[in-house]
C-alpha cells in the first residue's frame, strides 16, 4: 500500500466510538483498528481488469457516482470503462 508523508503539525486523527460505528455500518465492516480502516478504503478506491489494479482518488469515485444517478454503480461503472477502451482502441 502506498505510503504518504505526514505533516508534522498535524495532529492525529481521532474518532469516536459512535464515529467508529457509523464508518462499520458504512463499509460493512466491524471496525477494530485502524488498519482495518485504512485497508477498507484502499479496497474501495480500486478497480481491477484482469489482475491490473487502478486507483482511483475517493473524490473522484464520488463524482462518478453523482453521474450514475439510479443506476447500479459497479455494472454502470464497467460499462464506461469498456465503452472508453473500445474508443481508444478505435472498435
Amino acid at each position: 500500500m502506498a505510503q504518504t508523508a505526514v505533516k508534522p503539525n498535524r495532529p492525529p486523527l481521532i474518532l469516536s466510538l459512535e464515529q467508529v460505528a457509523d464508518l462499520s455500518a458504512y463499509l460493512g465492516l466491524n471496525l477494530s483498528t485502524a488498519e482495518q480502516l485504512v485497508q477498507r478504503v484502499h479496497e474501495l478506491t480500486l478497480v481491477s481488469v484482469e489482475g491490473v489494479q487502478v486507483t482511483f482518488k475517493p473524490a473522484v469515485l464520488q463524482r462518478l457516482k453523482t453521474r450514475a444517478l439510479k443506476n447500479d454503480f459497479g455494472p454502470w461503472l464497467r460499462d464506461r470503462i469498456r465503452e472508453w477502451a473500445n474508443s481508444y482502441v478505435g472498435v
